[in-house]
């Protein structure tokens, strides 16, 4: 009996996806491999492609199978999120280290310029920038900051010219 390491990865090209645009999903492996299929079906017209381009409504638990050229079976899964476009804050995230949902991050489409600033409860500045790629480690003067409700203040111009104002909280878990 010979036994071989399969491991199935699935990707994203953008994820979170702004809603009505495109992201691939693409697959890799620790070996040769073929796709035994994708779920939703509904959204895989292809169920055999290794690379897929698709536009999700909506939160999408996306799953792939695939088999090694020896017969090893794997399968891989990946939530795809979807935001409305424009500017998207989320209302909470999780600086825990796990890999998932750590950073607190402005999702922001069609940007000119754009200023988001996060105070704690207290009204002290913790974060703040003027880069829409940069988010918030939940760490303030190299300190971890507590579990607790933040506030919040957006101010942004889209490429359109549309002004937008955002103020609101944020749910800091560890």
């Amino acid at each position: 009996v010979s036994v071989q390491d399969f491991k199935l990865k699935l990707f994203a090209t953008e994820n979170p996806v702004v809603a009505g645009e495109e992201t691939k999903l693409y697959t890799s492996a620790s070996a040769p491999y073929t796709i035994e299929g994708w779920s939703p079906a509904a959204l895989f017209i292809n169920q055999q492609a290794s690379l897929q381009i698709i536009k999700p409504a909506d939160f999408t638990k996306i799953t792939v199978v695939a088999k090694s050229n020896v017969g090893c079976t794997d399968s891989a899964n990946l939530l795809l999120k979807v935001v409305p476009k424009g500017v998207f804050v989320p209302d909470a995230f999780t600086p825990n280290n796990d890999g998932i949902n750590d950073v607190l991050k402005v999702t922001a489409t069609g940007i000119k310029s754009f200023d988001f600033k996060v105070f704690n409860r207290w009204g002290n500045l913790v974060f703040k920038t003027t880069d829409a790629t940069q988010g918030w480690t939940g760490f303030h003067n190299q300190t971890a900051q507590p579990a607790g409700v933040y506030a919040y203040t957006l101010s942004a111009i889209l490429e359109d010219g549309q002004n937008i104002t955002k103020r609101g909280t944020i749910l800091l878990l560890r």
